[in-house]
Order: structure tokens, then C-alpha cells, then sequence
């Protein structure tokens, strides 16, 4: 039933558990703005590795078509759903309710038009075999060029957001907040390098193969330096207006930040990051936060 080329098929579904793994720990963060969409980010990435690794892997022309389908029930959710739980966890409550629906009109669309008018997202396809890989590669139609702008355009608008937050945030060091950007960076780089024909296999979509990286990336941040152990970003701006002083502490009473008004009435407080917490220190010192 299942062809060779087993260790890439392998990989894309050691990915597909990581993300569906991370999905479900997001669930558990209900304090955290967006959670749910976080979750539900972690999903759609699983349902396109799980659909990619079973294309490889089924051996008949049919399945393997009915699996490239399936995958389109994820990947164009996966940078608008991205988009709105990263503005959510921000501190921004405007995207939420109904006003996320035109989000999503491109990608549902996509999903039902790959079932019932395949025609306008692949005009035609061919099936190809590469390092003892078997796999469909596609002319594309109109629909496609659509739903391929949706997604780079939303794509773009995650990155810019994520750069923000690690500007802002209290918890991610440069370095930490750096390997989170490269990681949703490398989906982006895979996919130019497919779409340019300019990958080491040719016509083989490292897309998906790029963001196993991301999604392992993405699940190191939150359960290594506990990302979303800690309210929206936006909290750092709120504290700073608080006229009292203020400690802030995560869900495992760890110090996570403090205010302007904190380090006056402590003297000259400054903080250093040991085992991804913070240390606060009274007096004159030259450590600061990493």
C-alpha cells in the first residue's frame, strides 16, 4: 500500500504530531487572547503535512489526487488564521467575532472550489517521480493565483506583526524572538524556491517540509520560554500607565516584567534572565535583560 521514500514521509508526519501536540497545549492557555486561533493555526498546518505525507505515501494515482486535495482543507487558512491570532494576542479586540469572516473568505472559497471546480485551482496534472518519491505537479488556473496572492499578502502582514511583538514583548530575548521570525520566515523561502523551480529536488514543494522546521520552532518557544504563559504584549503599555508600582508574573509566578515606577521604588532595579526567568536585583549595575 505505501511506496519508498520513507524518511521524508516520516518527517512530515513527526511534523504534523508536533503540531497537532502544540495545538492542543494552546487549548489548555485560556487566559491568553486567541488561544483558540492559535490552536487552530497548529491544525491546518497538521492537516496539510498529514494530506502531503499521504500523497507520497498511498501508491494509486486516485489516492494520491484525493490526498493533494485534502490539503487544501488547511493551507489556505494557515497565514490568514495566523494573522488573526497574532493580532489578538497583541491586545487588539477589533478582529474577532464576525469581523473575522472576510479573513476567510479566500480560503473557504479554496476549500470547496479544490472539490468541486478543481479545474479553476489546476488546470492540469501530472504525476512525477523524484528520489523514489511519487507525487502529482500542477498547471495552475485563476483561482489559484488568488488564493496564492491571499495567502502571501497575509503572510507578509504575520511577519510584520511578529516583529512587533518581539520588539515589545517581555518574555522573548532578540535571540529567541530571531529564531521565531526565521522559522516563519523558512515557509516563505520554501515556497519561492518551488514556485522558482530553483529547489534541490525539482518539482518538489519544500514548503511543507519548511514549516515542520517552524512548527518545531514554534513549539520550543512556547514550552521552553513558556510564550503563552504571559497575557497579550499589550500588557507592557498598560503597565507603564499604572501609577503604583508593578511586578508582572506568569502563570508559574515567575517575574516576566515591571514598570517604570517598580524600579524607582526599588532603588535602581535592574534584571537579568536566568533559566528564562527574571532576577531582579537593588543597586547600581550594568545588567539588563537579554
Amino acid at each position: 500500500m505505501f511506496s519508498s521514500g520513507l524518511l521524508p514521509i516520516l518527517f512530515l508526519l513527526s511534523g504534523c504530531a508536533v503540531s497537532l501536540i502544540t495545538a492542543r497545549y494552546a487549548l489548555t492557555r485560556t487566559t491568553i487572547a486567541g488561544h483558540r486561533y492559535f490552536a487552530l493555526f497548529m491544525t491546518a498546518i497538521a492537516i496539510w503535512l498529514f494530506g502531503y505525507a499521504l500523497e507520497f505515501a498511498t501508491l494509486t494515482s486516485a489516492r494520491k489526487f484525493f490526498w493533494a486535495k485534502t490539503q487544501y482543507l488547511g493551507i489556505p487558512f494557515v497565514t490568514p488564521i495566523l494573522v488573526i491570532y497574532l493580532v489578538r494576542y497583541r491586545g487588539s479586540r477589533w478582529l474577532d467575532g464576525w469581523r473575522v469572516l472576510p479573513l476567510l473568505v479566500v480560503p473557504i472559497a479554496t476549500a470547496i472550489i479544490i472539490w468541486v471546480k478543481t479545474e479553476w485551482i489546476w488546470t492540469s496534472a501530472e504525476l512525477v517521480t523524484v528520489s523514489n518519491l511519487t507525487f502529482y505537479t500542477f498547471e495552475y488556473g485563476n483561482w489559484f493565483i488568488i488564493n496564492f496572492a491571499h495567502a502571501y499578502l497575509f503572510h507578509f502582514i504575520g511577519l510584520a506583526l511578529v516583529v512587533d511583538i518581539i520588539r515589545r514583548s517581555p518574555i522573548l530575548t532578540f535571540a529567541q524572538g530571531g529564531l521565531l521570525f526565521g522559522g516563519l520566515s523558512l515557509p516563505l523561502l520554501g515556497n519561492i524556491f518551488y514556485i522558482l523551480n530553483a529547489d534541490p529536488l525539482p518539482r518538489v514543494d519544500w514548503t511543507p517540509f519548511a514549516i515542520v522546521v517552524f512548527g518545531i520552532v514554534t513549539a520550543w518557544v512556547m514550552f521552553e520560554f513558556r510564550w503563552l504563559d504571559l497575557t497579550p504584549i499589550a500588557s507592557t503599555t498598560a503597565l507603564e500607565s499604572l501609577p503604583d508600582s508593578v511586578l508582572l508574573l506568569d502563570l508559574n509566578n515567575r517575574i516576566r516584567s515591571f514598570n517604570s515606577n517598580a524600579r524607582a521604588f526599588y532603588n535602581g532595579l535592574c534584571v537579568i534572565q536566568a533559566n528564562n526567568s527574571l532576577i531582579l536585583r537593588r543597586g547600581r549595575c550594568n545588567l539588563k535583560l537579554r
